[in-house]
């Protein structure tokens, strides 16, 4: 958790809410709670507006989304990824869309 949080920080220090979103997606990849505690923690001492935290914190999920995907072909087959995969984008397009449109 420490890691992640360095490492979005650093990637909000150098690259702006550009660096947060992407740095959120790699950290995603591995684990989606990792990100979302660092947002969540930068975002209570204000270093994030609230669009950008829903913004990093979705793309986080999203990638961890994605690698649940791939992990669920690969362990359960054609038929279980299916169940898995649509599962996971209708709840990340519903998601998405409520941010859209709120924002």
């Amino acid at each position: 958790l420490s890691l992640v949080t360095l490492g979005v920080t650093w990637a909000q220090q150098h690259f702006g809410q550009t660096g947060v979103v992407i740095g959120s997606t790699i950290a995603g990849l591995a684990d989606a709670q990792s990100p979302v505690a660092s947002l969540s923690a930068l975002f209570a001492v204000g270093r994030l507006a609230p669009h950008e935290l829903v913004y990093a914190v979705l793309a986080a999920v999203a990638s961890n989304s994605l690698m649940r995907i791939v992990v669920a072909f690969t362990a359960g087959g054609p038929a279980f990824g299916s169940a898995v995969g649509v599962a996971l984008i209708v709840g990340q397009a519903l998601a998405w869309t409520v941010a859209v449109v709120t924002s």
